[in-house]
């Protein structure tokens, strides 16, 4: 005897679809915040603190599930399905992911102006000596 299931049973409403996708938002930005980017082992992450880096990472996390479901109704009308709320959770680790680039673009290009500028007071301070 095979169990089949009927197109009813794969289908989520509106209430329950938003519910479950804020929830594994929240599961993914606990993760994301508590667990992965203070694992990096330090207090800073560069030039940026890791407090501010886990912070932006799980606002980034529920912001992009927000999105996915905001912009649900124009993609795919009102047909709420299981697999759209892994969906979700994608949309907002593309957030995440957005933020440890725009840290480590900061880190990258911090460096080299900060050197560039300690070697110009550097040769500020020589002149005024030598002078």
């Amino acid at each position: 005897m095979m169990n089949h299931l009927d197109e009813s049973d794969k289908k989520l409403n509106k209430n329950l679809f938003i519910l479950l996708c804020m929830i594994v938002s929240l599961v993914c930005a606990i993760i994301v915040a508590v667990l992965i980017i203070p694992s990096i082992g330090m207090s800073i992450c560069g030039f940026v603190p890791i407090s501010l880096v886990a912070f932006c990472c799980a606002v980034g996390q529920i912001i992009g599930t927000i999105y996915y479901v905001s912009k649900h109704k124009y993609a795919y009308g009102d047909n709420y399905e299981w697999y759209q709320i892994i969906n979700s959770a994608i949309y907002g680790i593309q957030n995440v992911l957005r933020v440890l680039l725009v840290v480590l673009l900061i880190n990258i290009c911090a460096m080299p102006i900060f050197v560039v500028l300690m070697l110009l007071y550097g040769a500020y301070i020589l002149r005024k000596i030598f002078k």
